[in-house]
């Protein structure tokens, strides 16, 4: 029991309570076999409470959740308001009275929703009295708990550290202004929200404060299974049901045997009860729901308009874009978060996969307009160089191979090919040297072959011809790739200058930083910091890519 007569369910007690690396590493090879220390020694274990007045405030939440109509906005608003209430209270570790929680203004909504939805009003006036009763008065016992793991560990030399992104960013109850030495006392307590702050790091404890099933997925399995800290606690109500989300698979050595050996200590999703269940997971996936209704068309705009797959991004001033999966993108947190120094004649800025991206990265796209802002670029160069039909005339075979693609089909066309000897990856490729994706075969024989088989196939001409044209349009291609390069160097050389300045400013990027490009004709590039993103792909079309939208989003969600 603790002082409010709360009982602390410790179900795996050992000796790995205490952390296996307790001396802070010293070199590259101490952290390697510190982290291999914590894995072979990990013992995750769960703090519940049992805290009656949370157990009621669940059950109403629930109980409004089910009683509206999630297809009318309205409604959908007063089920997601309820589920913040709930969330708000039940994760947080700040007293109950603390007004950054916003559990007021939530009850001000609620109320004014009933008014137009009958159903839900009883409900609503039950759950008000409830919080308005725990606020009152009642101690958080989440605090209690939380205050007492971190004093247990202060001996260490390693810091202590809170999970403060249980269900995405922000998280209910974890405000951004929350501060470990007035709210917590312990100025070197780590408040860990994005898996960049994780780098290099070990810990005495990490404490989850709630369930942790729809924490950004990278950022979990990195505390829990990267070697981070052999002790893991979870504190939660007993009506959250605390548990870990365990990976399908792990590494198959001595390390890991032992700690999926101890997997029975967690639940699988289906386990946990229906209700509280549905109303947490329908609250995650709104998210994206409304994100993507408000995607409109997403229809190819031609024919040679591909489609990827693709992942929508979130950025903290509202604004979304969708990216390539399997593609990469100018990532420069590194620059601004460690003063990191670069050259500026440098060939290329840092870049990171979509698929690693993160809340909080810092990522480098143009604001305004659509497409390829190297494109912009080269032709200004172009006009300024007297050959303005440059890319016109070196790129006017592709609506040639369109045609052809159109006509007969890109199998026939892919079957000529191959009887000359190229060897395409699949017919439907033929699509990408005809679109604005790739500008053309990566050889001159390949494109002499493509060209000769178009030809051939529109009766256009014999192959001496086709071979003066295709040989008169690979170089116009080469001399149109050097504008290309040209055209990098000046995007780089400014925005290199420009991020230089930042970083020995020091500059804080909240939500964007706004990049000119003097001299080009491409429009503005930025800094966005990332918000959130998908965890599924879609299939979009090329022309959607890296095209910037305003997103409709409801306070809580960034």
């Amino acid at each position: 029991m603790n002082a409010n007569g709360n009982q602390l369910i410790r179900p795996y007690q050992t000796e790995s309570d205490v952390p296996c690396a307790a001396v802070a590493p010293v070199s590259v090879l101490d952290l390697v076999s510190a982290c291999h220390a914590n894995v072979a020694g990990s013992r995750p274990r769960k703090v519940v409470i049992e805290f009656q007045p949370m157990q009621h405030i669940a059950r109403v939440c629930s109980s409004i959740f089910s009683s509206v109509d999630r297809e009318d906005p309205l409604q959908r608003e007063a089920a997601r308001d309820a589920w913040l209430v709930k969330s708000s209270l039940a994760l947080t570790a700040l007293p109950f009275d603390d007004p950054r929680l916003g559990v007021d203004e939530l009850l001000d909504r609620l109320k004014h929703a009933s008014v137009s939805i009958p159903g839900i009003r009883t409900a609503v006036d039950d759950l008000a009295r409830a919080v308005g009763q725990l606020v009152s008065g009642a101690a958080n016992p989440k605090r209690d708990a939380l205050l007492t793991l971190l004093h247990e560990s202060m001996r260490s030399d390693l810091p202590l550290t809170v999970l403060a992104n249980v269900c995405g960013s922000p998280t209910p109850g974890w405000p951004a202004s929350i501060d470990p030495e007035s709210d917590f006392g312990l100025a070197a307590l780590k408040l860990i929200r994005r898996r960049r702050q994780t780098r290099d790091s070990l810990y005495a404890r990490l404490i989850i404060p709630g369930n942790p099933w729809f924490a950004p997925r990278s950022l979990l399995f990195d505390l829990l299974y990267g070697g981070r800290t052999s002790d893991v606690v979870v504190v939660g109500y007993r009506s959250e049901h605390p548990s870990l989300p365990v990976p399908k698979e792990l590494p198959k050595n001595h390390c890991f045997q032992l700690t999926t050996g101890n997997s029975r200590q967690t639940q699988e999703p289906e386990e946990l009860s229906e209700g509280v269940q549905a109303d947490d997971k329908w609250a995650h996936e709104s998210l994206w729901a409304s994100i993507n209704a408000q995607h409109g068309d997403l229809t190819p705009i031609s024919d040679s308009d591909v489609t990827v797959d693709a992942k929508f991004v979130l950025f903290a001033d509202g604004s979304g874009t969708f990216l390539p999966a399997y593609g990469r993108v100018v990532e420069v947190s590194d620059l601004f978060e460690t003063g990191e120094k670069f050259d500026i004649t440098e060939d290329k800025l840092p870049r990171t996969p979509v698929r690693d991206l993160n809340e909080g990265d810092l990522v480098m796209l143009r604001l305004s307009g659509s497409g390829d802002y190297l494109d912009d670029v080269a032709d200004t160069l172009m006009r300024q160089a007297g050959e303005a039909g440059l890319r016109r005339s070196a790129l006017q075979w592709k609506e040639r191979l369109e045609q052809a693609i159109k006509r007969h089909g890109e199998g026939v066309v892919a079957m000529n090919m191959r009887g000359l000897g190229v060897r395409l990856r699949s017919p439907q490729y033929l699509w990408e040297w005809a679109g604005d994706a790739v500008m053309a075969p990566n050889d001159r024989q390949t494109f002499l072959h493509l060209i000769a088989t178009t030809w051939q196939l529109e009766g256009l001409g014999v192959d001496d011809v086709s071979e003066i044209y295709a040989n008169a349009r690979w170089d116009e291609m080469e001399r149109l790739k050097a504008y290309h390069h040209k055209a990098g160097a000046v995007i780089r050389t400014a925005l290199l200058a420009r991020v230089r300045e930042l970083v020995a400013d020091r500059r804080h990027i909240e939500t964007v930083e706004s990049i000119e490009l003097p001299g080009a004709a491409a429009g503005r590039m930025g800094l966005l910091r990332v918000a959130a993103i998908d965890t599924k792909t879609r299939r979009v079309p090329t022309s959607t890519l890296f095209h910037l939208t305003k997103v409709k989003v409801t306070p809580w969600q960034g």
